[in-house]
């Protein structure tokens, strides 16, 4: 299936209800904690695409499911990056014990080398498990949201590599877009922009997501999501 970029991009104008709908999502998407509401939103928006249905903006009309939906998507987040972020957490430690032996006179050299080279091992495998994890997610909505399905590291990777130029490509494009944001932050205008942009941003990449990863799935169906 090619992936329809432009889609992605325009489907959430084509509501009539859009502004609306995207200021309730950006208002919600600032704030701890209650920010589940809007990513249980775009996880709806993902499964439905991912299910090969069109993307649209959803109705703020189930706020219990949506937090639910957000609280498990932030789990999977967590499962995915608690062990780089303790790695990281470590070597900071070992990197500040040396710096503190050093600035005592002692020797703190080999500490503060072995601290940078477990950062940097954090930062590879945090790296490595981000670029798989939403593909974990497309595995939760596909088995029944069952968390065992995000261990399948196996049958995920082999799933990332089936679809991988669209997923390399959606990737480029979110890189590319946040280089963009992060420019236009630098004007006027982007201290507007950027702040209400965050939830559109949110359903625009669950829409490519699930474009990209729907053809990994073929033969399968995930549970439907709510209708718009």
């Amino acid at each position: 299936m090619a992936l329809d970029i432009g889609k992605s991009f325009k489907f959430p104008f084509a509501d009539p209800n859009w502004v609306s709908k995207i200021l309730i999502g950006t208002v919600l998407s600032w704030i701890p904690i209650v920010n589940f509401f809007s990513f249980g939103n775009a996880y709806r928006v993902f499964k439905k695409v991912l299910n090969k249905g069109e993307p649209a903006l959803l109705e703020w009309d189930d706020w219990g499911g949506f937090f639910m939906d957000g609280l498990k998507v932030f789990v999977i987040y967590l499962i995915y990056m608690i062990v780089p972020i303790i790695i990281m957490f470590a070597a900071q430690g070992l990197i500040a014990s040396a710096m503190y032996k050093i600035a005592m006179g002692g020797s703190g050299g080999a500490g503060m080398v072995i601290g940078w080279l477990i950062y940097i091992i954090g930062i590879i495998l945090g790296i490595c498990l981000g670029i798989i994890m939403p593909m974990a997610v497309a595995y939760f909505a596909k088995n029944n949201e069952d968390f065992g399905a995000v261990f399948r590291f196996k049958e995920i990777i082999a799933d990332v590599f089936k679809v991988f130029g669209d997923y390399i490509l959606v990737i480029v494009i979110a890189i590319g877009v946040s280089i963009a944001f992060a420019v236009t932050f630098m004007i006027i205008i982007g201290f507007v922009l950027v702040p209400i942009s965050i939830f559109y941003l949110m359903v625009v990449f669950a829409s490519l997501y699930g474009q990209a990863f729907a053809p990994a799935f073929d033969g399968a169906t995930a549970p439907p999501a709510k209708k718009a």
